[in-house]
């Protein structure tokens, strides 16, 4: 239902379209899930905070899963939205579960990932556990790398989880 001319969507108006047809679970509230870095009051967090803070309602199930937990995130809790912290795995660990996640893309892999630094890569199977066990309808990450981790997580754990 689009909103009445002038007026902005509700988030539960705007999030609907993403997961039509994905949370076919009669009298089950869709599961977003919101994946970030560490929380660390950055713009692009901050903001993934708010919309996540916005989100939380009885309509959507909401999980803010990041790497550490520090101040900002106390809005989003408080809003009802559930806090998942990841456990890293080591540098060399996080790398092979890259290559479990796509062995096939190896050479795609190598220069972003398999040599590749950023910290959000060593959360590639503590994400995938994560995606597994709670099976969110979506998952919303914020920046490239973030993107990238969720991706292989995704694939990790071999779910249908829509990505955005």
């Amino acid at each position: 239902m689009a909103a009445a001319a002038g007026q902005p969507e509700s988030p539960d108006q705007a999030m609907a379209p993403l997961l039509a047809g994905q949370a076919g679970r009669a009298g089950v509230p869709p599961r977003v899930a919101f994946f970030l870095g560490d929380g660390s009051g950055i713009a692009i967090e901050r903001s993934t905070i708010h919309v996540a803070a916005a989100l939380a309602s009885p309509a959507f199930k909401v999980d803010l899963v990041i790497a550490r937990a520090v101040e900002p995130t106390a809005r989003a809790e408080a809003a009802g939205a559930r806090l998942v912290r990841l456990t890293p795995e080591s540098a060399t660990a996080a790398r092979i579960s890259a290559v479990r996640a796509w062995p096939l893309a190896i050479l795609d892999l190598a220069l972003p990932v398999l040599w590749g630094s950023h910290p959000s890569l060593a959360y590639i199977k503590a994400l995938a556990d994560y995606l597994a066990q709670a099976r969110p309808d979506a998952l919303i990450a914020n920046g490239t790398y973030h993107n990238v981790t969720a991706a292989l997580a995704r694939a990790l754990a071999g779910v249908p989880t829509r990505l955005v």
